[in-house]
C-alpha cells in the first residue's frame, strides 16, 4: 500500500474596504444590450453578465436615455445581474464625464444588479497603466458612494498575464475592487493571474468571461462541465459564456446539476497534497484527470474525474481518499443521470482510508464525500491598510458631495461706518 500524503489546504480571510454582499460565483451567460435577450430571468446558480455600450445610454454628452437597459432588465427581473460598462475614455480629460456617466448608471440601478465590470475603454483603452487606474477609481468611487455594497470588478474585456495584473494592482486599486474578470484564453494561464490577484490581496476573486459554445447538446455540455472545473480547480469560481440560444439553452439544463460545485465557498485541493489516488488493477493510471475540491460551507470534498478522449476506458477504476468518516460517496453525473451506483466500498479505520470502485467516462463525474479529507486546515487573518482607509473616505466624501448642492459667485460687500460727525471708514469685502 502507497503510503498517501495527508491533504492541507488554507483559507485566508481579509477584511477588505467595504463588506460586499456576496462574490460572483456559478455560471454566468454572456448577453449585451444592443443584442436581443436570451431569456428571462435567470434560473438559479445562473448569473447574466450584460455588457452595456456607453452610447446605447449616453446619447450625447451628459444625456441619458434609460428605455433600453430598463426594458432589459424588467426581462431579467429576479436574476443575479453584472453589469459590464463600456466606454471608459481613452484619455484623463474624459474623466468628469465618464464619472457622470457611471453615478447617473449607479443611481438608477441601485439594488437591481448585483454588480459592475468597468474598464472596457471606447476604442482603445488608455495606454498608460497610471491614467487606466486612475479612471478606474473613479468610477468605483462614484458606484460606491451610491451603493456601497455592490460587487465590483476590474474587467477591460481581454485576458489579463500576470505582469499585467500586478503592475495594476501596484497602482493600489484592491481597496476599491472585489477582483478582476478575464477573458477565457487557451493560451493564458489562468492559474498565475490567479495566484498573483491572491498574492496582491487575498480576498479578491478572478471571474472568467466570454468562454466560447459550440456543437452538440451533449459536447456543449461536456465542454462546459470541463471549462467550470477547469477554471474552480484554478481557483476561479465563476465562468460565464457565450454562443447560440441552442448552446444557453443546454448549459443552463447542466448548471442544474451543479449545485454541489456551485453553491457555497468550494475551493481547490493543492494537487501536490491532496491524500488521493487512482488506480486500475492496482496502478496509477494516466489519461484520467481529475480535480479536488472542498465546499467550506457543507464540510464536504468533492472529486470530480474524467478520462482524456482517446483514452482506453477500463469499466471501473479504484480511488482511494483519506476521509474522516466510513461513510460512502455518491456519484453524480452532471450531463446524464443525476446519480450512479458506486462499487465496493471499503473503509480502513487505522489508515482513515476509503476505497471505493466508480465508472469513468470521457466526461466529468463528481464523487462526494460527506467530510473533508483528514489534514485540512483552515486559517483565518484580518487586516486594515492604509490604502483602504483612504478608499474608504474617498467614498464617504463623493456621498456627501453628490447630496450636497453647491453654488459659487462674485459678491462685492460694502459697509460705511460714521462714529461722530466729522469721522468715517468704509470696509469693503
Amino acid at each position: 500500500m502507497t503510503r498517501l500524503a495527508s491533504a492541507a489546504i488554507a483559507f485566508v480571510l481579509a477584511v477588505p474596504t467595504v463588506a460586499f454582499s456576496q462574490m460572483i460565483r456559478g455560471i454566468g451567460i454572456d448577453e449585451r444590450l444592443d443584442q436581443p435577450s436570451r431569456f428571462a430571468r435567470a434560473p438559479e446558480h445562473v448569473f447574466v453578465h450584460l455588457i452595456v455600450p456607453r452610447n446605447a445610454v449616453e446619447t450625447s454628452s451628459g444625456s441619458y436615455a434609460f428605455a433600453a437597459l430598463d426594458e432589459r432588465l424588467a426581462v431579467l427581473e429576479g436574476s443575479t445581474v453584472l453589469l459590464a460598462l463600456e466606454g471608459m475614455p481613452a484619455s484623463a480629460e474624459g474623466a468628469r464625464l465618464w464619472q457622470d456617466y457611471v453615478l447617473a448608471v449607479a443611481e438608477r440601478y441601485r439594488g437591481k444588479v448585483v454588480g459592475y465590470v468597468l474598464g472596457r475603454g471606447e476604442g482603445e483603452a488608455p495606454s498608460q497603466i497610471e491614467t487606466y487606474a486612475y479612471l478606474l477609481k473613479l468610477a468605483a468611487i462614484q458606484i460606491r458612494s451610491v451603493d456601497p455594497r455592490v460587487v465590483l470588478l476590474e474587467g477591460d474585456g481581454r485576458s489579463h498575464d500576470p505582469q499585467w495584473v500586478d503592475s495594476l494592482y501596484e497602482q493600489d486599486i484592491a481597496p476599491y475592487f472585489a477582483g478582476i474578470a478575464v477573458t477565457a484564453d487557451d493560451d493564458d494561464d489562468l492559474s498565475a493571474t490567479v495566484e498573483t490577484v491572491a498574492r496582491r490581496d487575498p480576498s479578491a476573486q478572478v471571474i472568467v468571461s466570454g468562454a466560447p459554445l459550440n456543437g452538440s447538446p451533449s459536447e456543449i455540455s461536456r465542454r462546459a462541465l470541463l471549462e467550470v472545473v477547469s477554471n474552480l480547480g484554478q481557483g476561479s469560481g465563476a465562468t460565464s459564456f457565450s454562443g447560440s440560444d441552442e448552446a444557453v439553452v443546454s448549459l443552463v439544463s447542466t448548471a442544474s446539476r451543479l449545485s454541489n460545485l456551485l453553491d457555497g465557498d468550494v475551493v481547490a485541493f493543492d494537487k501536490g497534497e491532496a491524500a488521493l489516488d487512482i488506480k486500475v488493477s492496482g496502478r496509477s493510471v494516466e489519461g484520467i484527470l481529475h480535480h479536488l475540491f472542498f465546499n467550506a460551507d457543507t464540510g464536504s470534498t468533492l472529486l470530480v474525474y474524467w478520462a482524456e478522449p482517446g483514452t482506453v476506458i477500463p469499466d471501473a477504476v479504484s480511488i482511494e481518499l483519506r476521509a474522516f468518516v466510513p461513510e460512502a460517496p455518491t456519484l453524480h453525473d452532471p450531463a446524464g443521470s443525476a446519480t450512479l451506483p458506486v462499487g465496493r466500498f471499503d473503509y480502513d479505520p487505522d489508515l482513515s482510508l476509503a476505497k471505493v470502485r466508480v465508472p469513468v467516462f470521457d466526461r466529468p463525474l463528481i464523487l462526494e464525500y460527506p467530510a473533508p479529507a483528514t489534514g485540512t486546515t483552515v486559517t483565518a487573518s484580518v487586516g486594515l491598510r492604509v490604502n483602504e482607509i483612504i478608499a474608504r473616505h474617498q467614498q464617504t466624501q463623493t456621498q456627501q458631495d453628490n447630496l450636497v448642492e453647491s453654488y459659487f459667485a462674485s459678491v462685492r460687500d460694502e459697509i460705511h461706518f460714521r462714529p461722530t460727525a466729522i469721522d468715517s471708514f468704509d470696509v469693503i469685502m
